[in-house]
Parts: structure tokens; C-alpha cells; sequence
């Protein structure tokens, strides 16, 4: 869910919960007055019973509702109806046992009269309304003895309805779509920017979201996460001025130990030579990398991963031969991306030479460029372990446990370089025998 529609969300909830509030204390208010809900209800039967009259010439006519006639025989302690014309005759009665006191005179200048007549175990409720219509006024009158048909409870759900629902719905609806449409229109500019924000490659710490277009309520803290970038930004490039220093000082005394170990003879001064020429190629790696580290993401030329793959295969064949290895190449077309070459090289270099490792004698590996910006390396091994390839690109993880002198470094540089170029690498096992890594780079 984006940010404008979560904070929609949550205003419609507020409103509704305001809503159920003004409910409850609407119904609260009414019902802790039994007088009022009493009067009201009593209004309430008059008006219906007053709609039902027709008025003629010379008499009233009137139609009794079959569920008011219902009420009046199934309460006939609880419930009274009269109705008098201008000369005191009753038209229509209902229960008339129930009315104490005078009738009221419809001669009176009154419009409504109102009393109520406390008895031992109960409270007798009349009300009287004179109502024009006629050659004279006429009288509804209507008595109630406590409440057994909840008449009281009707008339508080329909003042519900009529002074809190009806009103409240239209207003609350209006102001809900009012605030969705605030809402959006404010952080429509954060949204946009945190959309750029998830699609930044995690190897590009320089990208800046600004706090252009951006309300002020947000901007200082978008302005802070800009800062909080710019301190990773410097501790990435200190981290890789580090290890290039590092490097750097490790390659002299490399260099003269190589020289020194040149003068030496047998199996252990060849062995010893070949862990120091690893060691330098992974220093000279390293340096490759802290270069690659410092090097801005959109100012990495286009190259042609055809043209590294063929340089590659061509330094590494003759130590195929010797091996008894074949080293195979296919180009098939397209292969063009933006990245550093020199760091391109030495990734492919390390997946290509892990590859002849694990090839037994007489096997091909096979390097192919393209179809669009990939590389592909695919081994005749045994293929990797299911258990294995998850953590395969791990720092210090060996695909290949049985070689000694390697730090395991190979396959992490591999992965960071791709990192850093926003590419991937992935593997996986072939058909029938050895495994393939393909390095999936960003189109030119």
C-alpha cells in the first residue's frame, strides 16, 4: 500500500471512529432522559395517527393501522388511543380505562398538552394534541403505562438516524474524499521519491533523493536520510582507499619474495611460487576493486564483453593445454554493457580458472558472450553442491575445498564486482554434468 492511501486509510478510520462516538453519545444523551424519550415517543405515535385522519365535510374518518391495532390489543394495561372531535364526542377509542384525569377541551387555546400521573408500581404518561382540520378543531389523544413495546428505543434509533447518521454520512464521506485527495496531491512528490529510492541499486550510494517539490513537513527528513548517504558514501570510499593502500604495500614485498623464490629448486619452491603468484594476482585484484569502488556508477564507459571474454580465453589457454583442458569461446552477439574492464577481466578470470580446476583432463570449458550483456562460464565438474550454493558467494567460502593456498575471495570479488556494476551474477548446475556462472550486466 503506498504512503497517501495508508494515510487515507487511517484518516477514514478516525472519522468513523468520530462517527460511532457522536452515536454513542447521541444515544447516551437521549436515553438517560426517560421523560423526553416518553414526550417524544408520544409525538411520534400522534403525528402517525394525525397523518391517517381524513378530514370530511361534516366528520373525521380515520383507518387504523393493522400493526398500531396490534399494539393496542396486545398491551391493553400498557397503551390508549382517543380521538375527540370539537364537541367533546369521541370518534375513536382504544383502551379508554387508561386515561385519568379531565379530557382535554379541543375548545383550548393549547396545541399540546403533557401530563404525567405517578402511580405505586408505575407511571402513567398522557399527552393530548389539538389539531385544526374541519368545521371544528379536533383531539388526539394517547396514554402510555411504562414501555413494554420499547416505543421509547424506536424513537431514539430513528432520532439516530434523523440528527447524527443522515447528517454525518454525506459530511463524513465528503471530508474523507476531500483528505484523500490532500493526501495524495502532498505526498505524491515523497511517494515518487521513495519509488526512486527502492529502485536504487544497493551498490550506488550516491544517488540522492533532494528534497525538490517535496512539503517542508518531510523535507528536513528527507534531507537527513541525503546527509546520512553522503557520510556512507565517504566511509566507502576511505574503506576502498584503504585496501587499496593495503594492496599497494602488500605488491613490493610480493615482488621480492617471488624473486627470492626464483632462485630456489624442487616440488616445494614451485609450490611456494605458485601460492605467491595467487597471492599477487589477488592483491592486484584487490587494488582493482578499490579502484572499481571510487569510480562513479554513470561514468563507467560501454564495453564490449565479447572482446574481455576473447582476451581472457587467449591468456588462459595455454595453461589449459598444459592442464590437458580444452578452453572454447562463442560470441553471440550483442554483448554490450557499461562497466570497468580491467575488474571484468579479473572476475571472468577467476570464474574461468575455478572452472579449469574442477574440469577433469580431457574436458572443455566454455566461455560464451551475449546473447545481450551477459558472460557466461559452463564446466565439465561435478557440479555444485545444493547444500553449497547459497553461501557460495560468501567471503571466505570455497566451491572447491580440496585446493589449498586460496583464500576463497575469488567467487565474493566476483559478486561485489557485479554489485558495484548493478548486474548480478547467478549459477546453477547443468543437464547432465558440471555447473555454469553467468554475470547478467546493465544494458549500455
Amino acid at each position: 500500500m503506498t504512503l497517501a492511501g495508508l494515510v487515507t486509510r487511517r484518516l477514514a478510520l478516525a472519522v468513523a471512529l468520530a462517527f460511532a462516538a457522536q452515536i454513542v453519545l447521541v444515544g447516551w444523551e437521549y436515553g438517560i432522559d426517560i421523560e423526553e424519550l416518553a414526550k417524544a415517543s408520544a409525538e411520534r405515535e400522534i403525528a402517525a395517527i394525525t397523518k391517517r385522519l381524513t378530514v370530511g365535510k361534516d366528520r373525521l374518518s380515520f383507518e387504523m393501522p393493522p400493526d398500531f391495532e396490534e399494539r393496542y390489543e396486545r398491551f391493553p394495561r400498557s397503551y390508549g388511543l382517543q380521538i375527540i372531535d370539537g364537541e367533546g364526542e369521541v370518534l375513536l377509542e382504544r383502551n379508554a380505562a387508561l386515561f385519568v384525569g379531565e379530557p382535554y377541551d379541543p375548545k383550548s387555546r393549547l396545541d399540546l398538552a403533557w401530563k404525567v400521573e405517578p402511580a405505586a408500581d408505575h407511571v402513567v404518561r398522557i399527552m393530548a394534541r389539538r389539531v385544526e382540520g374541519g368545521p371544528d378543531p379536533y383531539v388526539v389523544r394517547f396514554v402510555a403505562v411504562d414501555d413494554p413495546a420499547g416505543l421509547y428505543w424506536s424513537v431514539l434509533f430513528h432520532e439516530t438516524i434523523d440528527h447524527v447518521i443522515l447528517p454525518m454520512v454525506p459530511l463524513g464521506l465528503g471530508l474523507i474524499l476531500v483528505a484523500a485527495a490532500v493526501v495524495r496531491r502532498s505526498l505524491a512528490p515523497l511517494s515518487a521519491a521513495a519509488e526512486a529510492a527502492r529502485r536504487v541499486d544497493p551498490g550506488h550510494t550516491r544517488f540522492r533523493i533532494g528534497t525538490q517539490g517535496l512539503p517542508a513537513e518531510v523535507a528536513s527528513l528527507v534531507d537527513a536520510v541525503d546527509r546520512l548517504l553522503g557520510r556512507l558514501d565517504d566511509m566507502v570510499a576511505a574503506r576502498g582507499a584503504f585496501a587499496g593502500m593495503v594492496a599497494h604495500e602488500l605488491r613490493t614485498p610480493l615482488t621480492l619474495l617471488k624473486l627470492d623464490l626464483d632462485r630456489l629448486a624442487g616440488p616445494d619452491a614451485e609450490r611456494a611460487q605458485q601460492d605467491v603468484q595467487s597471492m599477487a594476482r589477488l592483491v592486484d585484484q584487490l587494488l582493482g576493486m578499490a579502484r572499481l569502488e571510487a569510480m562513479p556508477a554513470d561514468r563507467m564507459p560501454t564495453i564490449d564483453l565479447a572482446e574481455i571474454a576473447r582476451d581472457v580465453v587467449a591468456r588462459l589457454a595455454p595453461i589449459a593445454i598444459e592442464a590437458g583442458r580444452e578452453l572454447a569461446f562463442s560470441d553471440q552477439g550483442g554483448a554490450m554493457a557499461l562497466g570497468e574492464g580491467e575488474a571484468i577481466s579479473a572476475a571472468l578470470r577467476n570464474l574461468v580458472e575455478n572452472a579449469l580446476r574442477v574440469t577433469p583432463a580431457g574436458g572443455t570449458v566454455l566461455v560464451e558472450a551475449g546473447p545481450g550483456p551477459e558472460l557466461l562460464v559452463a564446466d565439465e565438474g561435478p557440479g555444485l553442491p545444493a547444500d553449497g550454493v547459497a553461501t557460495l558467494f560468501e567471503r571466505w567460502r570455497q566451491g572447491d575445498t580440496t585446493t589449498r593456498g586460496r583464500a576463497g575471495l575469488g567467487l565474493a570479488i566476483v559478486a561485489r564486482t557485479m554489485e558495484i556494476h548493478g548486474g548480478r551474477v547467478t549459477c546453477g548446475n547443468g543437464l547432465e554434468a558440471g555447473a555454469w556462472f553467468r554475470l547478467a550486466f546493465r544494458a549500455e
